[in-house]
């Protein structure tokens, strides 16, 4: 009788123990499908971020190459069309009436060199080809003409990134940089260093101007429209970037990323 009754005993305790360790099974498998899951819906959600971003700078790479085809197919064809009436009018004035056609024209002829550069910093395709390297270097030739500001400028002789985009996303990033140093710095000198080690690209941009003044605690730039753009260019590159002051004084961008 004490036999059966231990028996009993024992059969019911394994009994209880499969329960208990199948509600812990159940338990376990709940939880890691519910970490499946929210992994999912967050590799989901980096997607969706990564997919907008990239839509869009389409948009506005769209955009800018919509305007850079109309300046120049419209806006630069009118004022070809402008020179040469002017070549045909200096044809029927005396030589005092030449000389201020002769200014005019240079003029006109100016600005159409100036729309068409515009044009092709606009165009995507035409960076694209041409590469980052003569994009910049066009770039700063244009605000060295100016003459109020130095350019201390140092970009591998043969620098050619393996994606096209990089290409791309690295002038627009080096545009608003040289943007924001013209319209807010007062900076007289211009810094800009590429290099490429083992496949990873390192860019630095300095200025000496007066730096910026809306940092966080960490000393990084607080983001605006601009920040924000060159952020989420460098996201897509797969890159880090950082933006800030450098020391005595002016700014500082740090853009790290794979040549891949």
């Amino acid at each position: 009788m004490d036999f059966d009754l231990e028996l009993s005993l024992i059969v019911i305790a394994i009994f209880i123990l499969i329960v208990v360790l199948l509600m812990l099974n159940l338990m376990l498998t709940g939880r890691n499908r519910k970490i499946r899951h929210d992994s999912e819906i967050l590799q989901l959600n980096a997607r969706l971020d990564s997919e907008v971003s990239i839509a869009k700078m389409e948009v506005a790479e769209s955009t800018m190459n919509e305007l850079g085809r109309d300046l120049h197919d419209d806006v630069g064809q009118q004022l070809v069309f402008t020179i040469m009436q002017m070549n045909a009018l200096d044809k029927k004035l005396n030589e005092n009436e030449k000389g201020a056609l002769l200014e005019a024209r240079n003029s006109v002829q100016a600005a159409l060199n100036s729309i068409r550069n515009l044009s092709k910093n606009l165009n995507k395709e035409y960076i694209s080809l041409t590469g980052f390297k003569e994009g910049a270097t066009r770039l700063f030739e244009k605000l060295s003409m100016t003459g109020t500001m130095a350019l201390r400028i140092d970009i591998p002789e043969q620098l050619k990134f393996k994606s096209p985009s990089n290409e791309i996303f690295l002038y627009r990033i080096i545009q608003e940089c040289v943007s924001n140093t013209i319209k807010y710095a007062g900076a007289s000198t211009i810094f800009l260093t590429v290099k490429v080690i083992d496949d990873i690209v390192t860019v630095i941009y300095e200025d000496d101007g007066q730096g910026i003044s809306n940092l966080d605690s960490s000393g990084n730039a607080i983001s605006g429209i601009g920040i924000n753009n060159m952020k989420k260019r460098a996201e897509l590159m797969k890159g880090d970037i950082s933006i800030g002051n450098r020391e005595p004084h002016g700014i500082k961008v740090s853009l790290t990323f794979p040549d891949k």
